[in-house]
């Protein structure tokens, strides 16, 4: 599937080891990707690179075969774009923003933003400037995906959105990979990015350390087991036959990573020990980040 936006050797040096360095990836057209990071991993570094906000020291980015650097107008009509930090004029009600917004843009669908004020339960009659943080996200986020683009970037954008509107959000961002758009978004929350996305590029201290594809990790049959012992010294890490992912003596406490093919050889070993608790669940994006992060 061909490439629309494509970063080669992208480095933008803040010093302190902050910014990017020598990243490099593509996302293909139709393709929802997520990037995953620490904070000042460079997460909002690289969304502003991609828009054209900030000049490179190297490296090169182009979105559908356009240079950012020659072409940075075509680029903005093919994106929509919610920054990590928003601005909003000072201006009387949100109606007259959005109203702005389709005088500005051809692409924007009114009818699209009524739906989704009401999807986002937003009170349009605020002022923009004086909203709360989450409404403020929601005003951008009904802004950016009423807009009929290309290209969807959303820099840690439901940061200030509770676990309702964050479900809405999901919702909306599958609707619109029906309708066959590319998404790029950076986030903190794992879930996000594991139910929406077919990728997660991870970001640290400004370099890509892992780019996943998040279908062959979720379709794994994997499980994981967290047991409680009334006493973890009896029971030996070194010969274990199964993978630890935790092992925590301050609350007795071990937690393995078994093949769900290998769970009844599994529950017989660990019958033998003095369990006051035992839980499972699938194994997750965040899971498997950690273990490689370790590893």
């Amino acid at each position: 599937m061909e490439e629309i936006l494509s970063l080669k050797n992208v480095t933008k040096d803040y010093k302190n080891n902050r910014g990017l360095f020598d990243v490099s990836f593509d996302i293909k057209k139709h393709e929802f990707c997520g990037i995953i990071g620490e904070n000042g991993a460079g997460k909002t570094t690289l969304m502003r690179a991609i828009m054209g906000f900030i000049s490179l020291d190297k490296g090169d980015i182009f979105v559908d075969s356009l240079d950012v650097k020659k072409n940075n107008l075509d680029i903005k009509n093919k994106i929509a774009y919610v920054p990590g930090e928003i601005n909003y004029p000072d201006l009387s009600n949100g109606k007259i923003f959005l109203d702005l917004q389709k005088e500005l843009d051809d692409s924007f669908k009114k009818e699209k933003a009524n739906e989704y004020i009401k999807k986002f339960q937003l009170d349009i009659r605020a002022n923009p400037r004086k909203m709360s943080k989450g409404m403020k996200e929601k005003l951008a986020l009904i802004t950016a995906l009423s807009k009929d683009k290309d290209i969807y970037l959303l820099d840690e954008a439901t940061t200030g959105l509770d676990p309702l509107m964050r479900e809405v959000f999901i919702e909306v961002l599958l609707e619109k990979k029906k309708e066959d758009k590319t998404l790029l978004m950076s986030s903190n929350n794992f879930e996000e990015i594991e139910r929406v996305c077919d990728r997660v590029i991870y970001l640290s201290n400004g370099k890509v350390v892992l780019d996943l594809n998040i279908k062959e990790i979720l379709n794994k049959d994997l499980m994981v087991f967290s047991i409680r012992l009334k006493d973890i010294n009896k029971f030996s890490r070194e010969n274990s036959d199964f993978e630890i992912l935790n092992f925590d003596t301050a609350e007795n406490e071990i937690t393995f990573l078994i093949e769900v093919s290998k769970i009844p050889i599994f529950i017989d070993k660990i019958s033998k020990l003095n369990i006051l608790s035992l839980q499972e669940h699938k194994f997750s994006l965040e899971e498997y980040i950690n273990l490689k992060m370790r590893s």
